[in-house]
Order: C-alpha cells, then structure tokens, then sequence
C-alpha cells in the first residue's frame, strides 16, 4: 500500500476513556459500532496517520478459529508493516481502505465499512473460506509500542469449516491451525496484539 494512499481512522480523544488505555477490553459488536458512529470515522493519507497518535487507524484483526484451533502464521519479509515482520501472529487484516468505506449519507458507515474490508483483506491473505460464524469481541489498544501507538484493533472471531488455512499472498507464511493451549504455552513468539487476545481465547473454551 503506498504511503500516500486513503485509510479510515477515528479522532483518539472522540473515543471513550477505556480505549486509552493499553490492553484488550472486551467489547460486543453493536456497541463497538456505535462507538465508532459517535466518534465519526475519517479518511486521511497513511503517511500522516503513522506519525500522528492524535488519530488511530482501525485495523480489523480477525482470528479464524476451528474447534480448539486457530490460524497462526509469520509475517514474511514482503509484509507492509516492516516494524512486525519476522513475527508470528493469529491476527489476519489490515487498513481499511477507501475503496472499503461504505457511506451512509454524509458519513461513513462503521459496520458495513469493517465487514467489507475484513472479508476483503482475508480474501487477499488466506483466499477462499467458509465461514460458519462470526462476531467481534473487543478492541486491542496499545499505546507502549510505535506501531501500536497509531492503531486501533477490533477483534474479530470467525468460525471457519476450513481444515488448513493457506496463505494466499507473500506476507502470509507458515500458516497452520494450532490448538489454542499449546499456542498460549509458546505466545513468546508472538506479536503483542495476539498475546493480548490469547487469555480471551483460553476462556472462551470454558
């Protein structure tokens, strides 16, 4: 994606005063969205966004899940973000690009703009799915690190009937599905993001 292309983010002080603070908060869908309507979404070039925090890009981090398993991969050297490559991680998505935004009058519609740009993205990376399920379970805010800093995470949980995830793309490599216990007892491996999202993981399989 070139540095001068259009991406969504929203205005960090718009935002309600837990998405100001690092971590996952656990979030349901509806609310997220209105979060985002009431906040106001904004188109602005990705090369001022990445050295602005006053404004975060959303950034869809979707987790496909089957059974005990999840998608895990490394981010090769051809990958956007130079500042995670080399690292493993369970997120697939990426910004949301103008072409996603989806207009609801004079505004852009968070829902619809989210889902069409994480099916997108998840289309370019891992091709074709079938997908069972799918709901968004929070965000993931890290202000400690430079590339966290500028970002907002929605997480994302597809259910998929998939029995091998593939990367369809050069930054998609060493893709598995990995049983969730066994990722968690080896997350040092992984980006910050999907170590955060990992206890949610744990607890969901009760």
């Amino acid at each position: 994606m070139s540095k001068d292309a259009l991406i969504v983010a929203v205005a960090a002080d718009r935002l309600s005063e837990k998405l100001r603070t690092s971590g996952f908060h656990i979030d349901e869908g509806p609310r997220m969205f209105d979060e985002l309507s009431q906040a106001g979404l904004w188109l602005g070039p990705r090369w001022l966004l990445e050295e602005n925090d006053s404004f975060l890009q959303l950034i869809p981090y979707v987790v496909l899940r089957k059974g005990r398993q999840v998608a895990c991969y490394q981010r090769s050297a051809s990958g956007n973000e130079g500042r995670l490559r080399g690292m493993r991680s369970i997120g697939l998505g990426g910004h949301i690009e103008i072409a996603d935004a989806v207009m609801a009058g004079p505004h852009i519609d968070p829902q619809q703009t989210i889902e069409l740009a994480s099916r997108r993205e998840l289309l370019e990376e891992v091709g074709d799915l079938v997908v069972v399920d799918q709901c968004w379970r929070g965000w993931i805010v890290d202000r400690d690190s430079p590339v966290g800093r500028v970002h907002l995470g929605l997480v994302g949980i597809w259910t998929v009937e998939n029995s091998s995830i593939h990367g369809a793309e050069d930054a998609i490599a060493d893709s598995a599905l990995v049983d969730i216990v066994e990722l968690s007892r080896d997350s040092a491996h992984l980006e910050s993001w999907s170590r955060m999202i990992i206890p949610m993981l744990l607890q969901d399989l009760g």
